[in-house]
């Protein structure tokens, strides 16, 4: 019950160094998938290349705002779309490059693939309402963020791994 005299000042908030670092990054990565792909474009693997470049940028710089307009709907499901299949092109692009494992042709590239596709069936699935359970859609999204971490991390790691025999 006591009146107390308070300051309100609107300014835009700053951003914080980690997301001008995601930045940066982010418009590294366009910018050495851009220089291989405009210099290299015929060479094999440099769309692939370009793509992996392309999908890390988004990943790095869409930010939605929580506004949920159309544009910000774009954002946001480019940045699900780019966080989930990042992982799953960079494995494939270390099992084909420089050539394709005898193994890794057809139908057998789309194994690299099926769980990010998965997960993103349940991305869709949920937030149209398709699918439910009895839990808010806050609770749904942070579980499928908690699936989508080591889905990233495994994939990542698997990609090095690639590397790492092919290096020996």
């Amino acid at each position: 019950g006591v009146e107390a005299q308070a300051n309100v000042i609107l300014s835009e908030r700053s951003a914080s160094p980690s997301l001008i670092y995601q930045y940066i990054i982010g418009a590294a990565y366009l910018a050495i998938g851009l220089f291989v792909f405009l210099r290299r474009g015929t060479a094999a693997k440099a769309y692939h290349f370009y793509v992996l470049c392309l999908a890390s940028f988004i990943l790095s710089t869409f930010h939605y705002t929580g506004k949920l307009n159309n544009f910000d709907k774009v954002v946001y499901w480019g940045n699900v779309v780019a966080g989930l299949f990042v992982p799953a092109i960079f494995l494939h692009f270390t099992l084909a490059f420089p050539e394709p494992r005898r193994w890794m042709r057809g139908a057998r590239t789309a194994v690299v693939y099926l769980p990010a596709a998965l997960l993103l069936t349940l991305y869709v699935g949920f937030s149209s309402g398709a699918v439910r359970i009895g839990m808010s859609l806050l609770e749904v999204r942070w579980l499928l963020d908690r699936l989508w971490l080591p889905l990233l991390a495994v994939t990542y790691l698997a990609g090095a791994a690639v590397l790492a025999v092919e290096h020996r």
